[in-house]
């Protein structure tokens, strides 16, 4: 059960910090979309001033088109992997709407807001014994529930 426990924390963190993955992801998908631009004007450039070297202007070229290929390439991976953590996102933010509200409570403030066990406690009322059992159930509940396999394998981090 421990490895199945730490695979639904796994998920629960990817759901938590959804938001902050999804940011890191598309700046990097700009910074890449700029970087194309900026190989294609190199293009461009490479066959309109190099000296009519053939080989010489073929190989930058080629070379240009590579990093092209690569950059683009990349873009689409991170593109994917933004789609699936808003899809695993959604999903958890669907399923943790039916749980109780001690349930959801403790895994928001767990997973999305981050805080420590010496906090949870404080915040909902409860002793810190009560708050690992009820977490610990609802990681059973998500564990065992049909989302939690299509959701696992959709994890791109």
């Amino acid at each position: 059960m421990s490895e199945n426990k730490n695979k639904v924390k796994r998920v629960l963190c990817v759901w938590g910090s959804a938001e902050l993955i999804c940011k890191e992801k598309t700046e990097r998908v700009f910074e890449l979309k700029k970087l194309c631009g900026e190989a294609g004007d190199i293009k461009c450039s490479a066959i309109g001033e190099l000296p009519k070297n053939k080989n010489f202007s073929s190989y930058v070229e080629k070379s240009v088109i590579k990093n092209i290929d690569v950059y683009e390439k990349a873009i689409l991976r991170l593109e994917q992997d933004i789609n699936d953590v808003l899809n695993i996102k959604a999903c958890l933010d669907s399923w943790v709407s039916f749980l109780k509200l001690d349930e959801q409570k403790i895994i928001t403030l767990r997973y999305k807001d981050g805080l420590s066990w010496d906090y949870i406690p404080d915040i909902i009322h409860k002793s810190r014994m009560q708050c690992f059992r009820i977490h610990n159930k609802v990681i059973r509940k998500l564990y065992d529930d049909d989302i939690f396999e299509s959701v696992f394998t959709a994890i791109p981090v």
